[in-house]
């Protein structure tokens, strides 16, 4: 179906008149006449009465109006994985939330480029949220997210590729230095660094903390979770990150020390969109990284 035509019925209909919809388009009533009597003939229905009055849609008509958007965005995914299959140059699109590359480990990402020479990978690190949206706008293959995106809604298929504990940093010199855990109970008097509140690792350690029936101090949350160390080392307050990231970037005189609550881990899902074909840089991805998902 030629979705021009599908576009032009739609302004007719809402319009409810050829001549205001052709002057919308730029063509005359007669052309869009025409295009509306070829949009009929494949469809095998009236979709308008004409009367002296002007038209009236017919049932097939309002039936076909109904679900004009739904074909629109079918046709425009249809394209896209006809696109993917007739591809000559093999390409990889990565939505992924900050701290996910290093998550997965340099080595291995560099190994899987490796192997796979002739793939075009465009990674994007994004926070949470801009991630989630190029997903969800069709701009990436993949999302790599802190979230499970199948738990909130079915179009998504998603799978567990790494899970990474919390941890408190806490500067020399402090109550909580010499603890082997921390509870957030802990944290309920303490100034906490952490990231800003476009990241998931912001909101439920907020939503966690509120659970126990307090909300926490953060009077500076950072867009680089990679200042958390340095910002705690200077006294500012206790760093909240995961723990790969304090592997990254030790800090002298800063304690690394376990948070102790059940359920806030720091897991990135391979999240994508079932309704559209996985590409072939997509199953790449997939048989490499998550090769029984």
């Amino acid at each position: 179906m030629d979705t021009k035509l599908l576009h032009a019925f739609q302004l007719t209909y809402r319009r409810g008149s050829i001549r205001q919809a052709a002057g919308e388009l730029y063509i005359t009533p007669q052309g869009l006449s025409r295009n509306l009597q070829t949009l009929e003939r494949d469809l095998g229905v009236t979709l308008f009465e004409r009367t002296k009055q002007g038209i009236v849609p017919t049932a097939a008509g309002m039936y076909l109006y109904e679900h004009a958007d739904e074909m629109d965005r079918y046709l425009a995914r249809l394209r896209d994985d006809l696109a993917v299959i007739s591809a000559k140059n093999q390409s990889l699109s990565l939505a992924a939330c900050f701290g996910s590359l290093c998550a997965l480990s340099y080595q291995s990402f560099a190994q899987f480029q490796e192997q796979h020479p002739d793939l075009d990978i465009a990674w994007n690190e994004l926070t949470d949220v801009r991630a989630r949206n190029q997903l969800e706008e069709g701009l990436a293959d993949i999302a790599l997210l802190p979230m499970d995106l199948s738990k909130q809604d079915e179009r998504y298929t998603s799978d567990l590729l790494t899970d990474s504990g919390i941890v408190a940093l806490v500067g020399e010199g402090h109550p909580l230095y010499d603890r082997q855990a921390i509870t957030l109970e802990d944290l309920r008097d303490e100034t906490i660094v952490i990231v800003g509140d476009d990241f998931w690792m912001h909101g439920e350690f907020r939503r966690c903390c509120e659970a126990r029936g307090f909300t926490p101090d953060i009077p500076i949350s950072v867009g680089d979770i990679t200042v958390c160390p340095y910002l705690s080392s200077q006294g500012v307050g206790i760093g909240i990150v995961p723990d790969f990231i304090a592997d990254l970037t030790p800090v002298p005189g800063l304690r690394v020390i376990p948070l102790d609550e059940p359920g806030y881990r720091w897991r990135v899902y391979a999240n994508r969109d079932n309704r559209r074909l996985l590409s072939p840089g997509a199953r790449a991805f997939y048989q490499f990284f998550l090769p029984n998902a």
